[in-house]
């Protein structure tokens, strides 16, 4: 399946350039479109590549309840892996390049971004007032509604206010991804 993978992308200034005819190409070449979703994955980070959760064991125990398992994409085949997202509910990352992943769940299921506060700016007026800020770029959100999915993003505080934002450490609001999480099962 993934021998044969190739990825067109655009300029990372290109704001919500993502087409649904386009992400809908490759599920359709990928063959990732029209399974039954039923499981709940957090897409994990090795402590050493940055963005680590500060509240770890909090937000561990909380996805727990709910059902949700931890992985980290890099210690899986990229055929298992599209094959275990292609059946994903809910998948939950923090902010990096993981959740391009989305790309691979079913039309409906539920992306659930975590990401710093620094990087939330205005909110594009093209949004219509979904959400009342996001971040520069809107990457995320418009792969997710390029893929049709229903996106959520849960802004987090930074473990050191004076980390570089692509480094630091986050703190998951842990009552609002509870909230986020009850809303969606």
């Amino acid at each position: 399946l993934s021998s044969n993978l190739q990825v067109v992308t655009c300029s990372i200034f290109a704001t919500g350039a993502c087409s649904s005819e386009g992400v809908g190409l490759v599920q359709k070449r990928l063959s990732v479109t029209g399974q039954k979703p039923g499981i709940s994955l957090f897409l994990a980070r090795k402590p050493t590549l940055g963005r680590a959760l500060a509240n770890q064991d909090e937000f561990m125990d909380t996805l727990r309840h709910f059902g949700v398992e931890a992985i980290y994409a890099e210690d899986i085949s990229f055929d298992t892996l599209t094959e275990l997202l292609g059946k994903t509910k809910i998948l939950i990352g923090v902010y990096s390049a993981a959740l391009t992943h989305a790309i691979f769940l079913p039309r409906n299921s539920h992306v659930v971004e975590l990401a710093s506060n620094k990087f939330l700016t205005s909110t594009p007026p093209y949004w219509g007032n979904r959400y009342p800020a996001k971040f520069a770029g809107d990457y995320y959100y418009s792969l997710a509604s390029a893929c049709g999915l229903n996106y959520h993003l849960i802004p987090c505080s930074q473990k050191n206010e004076n980390d570089y934002v692509l480094n630091a450490n986050i703190n998951v609001d842990i009552g609002l991804l509870t909230r986020t999480l009850s809303h969606i099962v």
